[in-house]
């Protein structure tokens, strides 16, 4: 869901950034009838995506990696321990990056990182607290799965002005 509202805010492509998906489950799985029955009012067709595992590669050669709960976010740091600051969980991201403001187009993108990341440890991707996470909709009834599709658009779109060089923000 993630990606593809990061694609349809953006076009694709925003900050030289692009969106793309990976995962902790098995690869080639399709997205279930009811995420993308959620997703459909919004625009967003989900019925061709196919799930793909996150490996060493993807985190390696991301520019930012943001995981829907802290355990997504601590197996991509379990592939490649160096990306701590390219890698956050949805909801922290949003936060951190609102409290620095947006990404400037003379500013390289990993010295942004580096302002967003001040204060911010290892550790801190440990626990359970909920207040960082999306909770997975798969196998809840289908007004949570819409519920989580909003509140992954919101952030999302947040996200992509907070990247966006253009102060109108994406197209």
């Amino acid at each position: 869901m993630a990606a593809g509202f990061m694609t349809l805010a953006t076009g694709g492509r925003v900050g030289g950034v692009s969106a793309d998906s990976a995962g902790l489950l098995e690869a080639g799985l399709p997205s279930p009838r009811a995420v993308c029955r959620a997703v459909a009012p919004y625009g967003l067709d989900l019925s061709r995506h196919r799930s793909r595992r996150l490996d060493e590669q993807a985190v390696r050669s991301a520019d930012l990696v943001l995981g829907m709960e802290r355990r997504h976010a601590r197996e991509a740091l379990l592939l490649d321990a160096d990306a701590l600051p390219r890698v956050f969980t949805l909801k922290d991201f949003v936060r951190r990056a609102e409290a620095v403001g947006p990404h400037q187009s003379t500013q390289p993108l990993d010295e942004w990182l580096g302002q967003i990341n001040r204060g911010r440890r290892r550790a801190d991707l440990v626990g359970r607290r909920a207040d960082d996470d999306v909770q997975d909709p798969l196998g809840s009834p289908n007004p949570a799965i819409a519920t989580t599709a909003l509140e992954i658009r919101e952030l999302v779109t947040r996200v992509a002005v907070l990247l966006s060089p253009d102060p109108a923000g994406p197209r």
